[in-house]
């Protein structure tokens, strides 16, 4: 029965989405066409993209708890998440809504047929293995920060683990906070890497917690890689809290 019911939720779950990205593909895609000035925090595009972010979340049927939702609300952040499964994106972008916002995305994902053109023209792109590359990044990056047009999402691992907590952050994020004065806001999401793994078909019913901490700015006597281990830090402490929580409730 488990098996079963496992099955119909992930198939269900795999023709919503479906129905969901046909609506969402050609406004986001006619808007991606656009010039920049035009196609950047497009009401339009971050409506659809909402909606399918929120119709992920619905579609997986899962029990989300989020806690902290509010510190979301300021203008411009940069908001860190640790990255585990593809559900990732979906469920940090739900929380944003219609809020600009724009991913540093990797640039394999660029690569990809019709998606990657999305993400060319709507995302950040990141080549960790060109330092040109990478320098470009950062100045579009800065650009984009400096005049305030919105949340700046990264996933500072680099890449999904399923260990249930982080890897060693890449501090560009915190260079970032560094050069713009914007705050940190984390959100750390407990056990997608349960529910939807790397390379998994199958959706498990497990409930789902995110909590959004409040934004923690650099202080003057910190460098760079000390309040990227600062931000570390809060994920540690509070993965080590849900632990505890779990172990008193079972």
């Amino acid at each position: 029965m488990k098996y079963f019911d496992m099955m119909v939720r992930s198939l269900l779950a795999y023709f919503l989405v479906g129905l969901l990205g046909a609506v969402c593909a050609f406004p986001c895609l006619v808007v991606a066409a656009l010039p920049e000035r035009l196609r950047l925090n497009n009401r339009v595009y971050l409506w659809f993209a909402g909606l399918f972010y929120r119709g992920v979340v619905f579609a997986t049927m899962l029990r989300v708890t989020v806690v902290g939702r509010q510190h979301l609300e300021q203008e411009c952040a940069i908001v860190v998440a640790n990255h585990q499964s593809a559900l990732d994106i979906p469920f940090v972008g739900a929380l944003l809504g219609t809020h600009p916002h724009v991913w540093l995305v990797l640039e394999h994902y660029a690569r990809v047929p019709i998606f990657g053109f999305l993400i060319r023209r709507m995302a950040i792109v990141v080549d960790q293995s060109n330092v040109a590359s990478r320098s470009h990044s950062m100045l579009k990056t800065l650009r984009y920060a400096n005049n305030c047009q919105g949340h700046i999402i990264i996933f500072p691992e680099g890449g999904r683990y399923l260990e249930g907590r982080p890897q060693r952050f890449m501090n560009g994020f915190a260079l970032l906070a560094h050069k713009t004065g914007l705050p940190v806001i984390p959100v750390y999401l407990k056990n997608l890497n349960d529910v939807y793994p790397p390379y998994s078909f199958f959706i498990r019913a497990k409930p789902i917690k995110v909590i959004v901490g409040e934004p923690v700015t650099p202080s003057d006597e910190e460098t760079a890689a000390q309040f990227g281990q600062r931000v570390y830090d809060w994920y540690l402490t509070h993965i080590e809290q849900e632990k505890s929580h779990d172990a008193v409730i079972d």
